[in-house]
């Protein structure tokens, strides 16, 4: 009996978590993880904040550079730093959704689901006048109700290309800079990040993002690779999505 039950247990976790993220994070249907290559462009996302002790100085930076990124924000912080959002839209860059508490879906019910989703495209309309058209799950994960919410929003979901690994403990900025450069090429979103405060996160480090960031910016210059707003990979115009 004991036996039976934990098989339905793991059989009804698999339908409801795993297979979801599985059919988009490796068939890539309806989901955007890499522009089409052959145009010299490159995507530049920023998760988990916005955090009053990183995310100014960000701006700062992608303004010197003149180029455009897409925050991925958490409701919560969102709510509690409004004039950071403000800037950020002001600045021209995307704002997308990042969920409200930064909850992992496979642990959250399809009520739940709606309710973080919903309150995080609340606060960011309040704040800037527009829905956030693009969403990224927290750790890329995603449940059943997920996959359905947010096409049934008309939410595009952006996950990555890859990432730098910049929030863990032992990143620097070398090994952020390093680890760009190395494998970085037309057509990437690569995904950074502006807050320290997330789970498993190093607190400091953002720090080291923010020292790699002129160096990557400088170097992709250099590479003739252009950073675009992430709408504009995510048109599919005459195929040139």
């Amino acid at each position: 009996m004991a036996s039976s039950l934990i098989e339905l247990i793991i059989a009804l976790f698999l339908v409801y978590a795993i297979v979801p993220t599985a059919i988009i994070r490796f068939s890539n249907i309806g989901n955007l993880s890499r522009a089409r290559k052959g145009l010299g462009r490159v995507v530049l996302t920023f998760d988990d904040g916005p955090d009053p002790r990183y995310t100014p100085r960000v701006l700062e930076i992608l303004d010197q550079y003149q180029v455009k990124a897409c925050f991925f924000v958490v409701g919560a912080k969102a709510k509690a730093n409004p004039d950071l959002i403000k800037q950020i839209a002001l600045a021209g860059h995307e704002i997308g959704s990042h969920g409200f508490r930064h909850q992992a879906a496979w642990l959250t019910g399809p009520r739940a689901t709606a309710t973080e989703n919903m309150e995080t495209s609340r606060v960011i309309e309040e704040i800037t006048g527009q829905k956030p058209r693009f969403y990224r799950p927290p750790w890329g994960l995603f449940n059943l109700y997920s996959l359905w919410f947010f096409w049934s929003k008309g939410l595009k979901v952006a996950l990555w290309t890859y990432f730098s690994w910049d929030w863990t403990k032992r990143a620097t900025p070398e090994s952020i800079t390093r680890k760009v450069l190395s494998k970085i090429q037309d057509g990437d979103i690569l995904i950074l990040h502006d807050s320290g405060s997330g789970p498993g996160a190093a607190p400091g480090g953002p720090a080291n993002m923010l020292a790699a960031l002129p160096r990557i910016l400088e170097e992709l210059k250099n590479r003739n690779l252009r950073v675009v707003p992430l709408k504009e990979v995510a048109v599919k115009k005459s195929g040139t999505g």
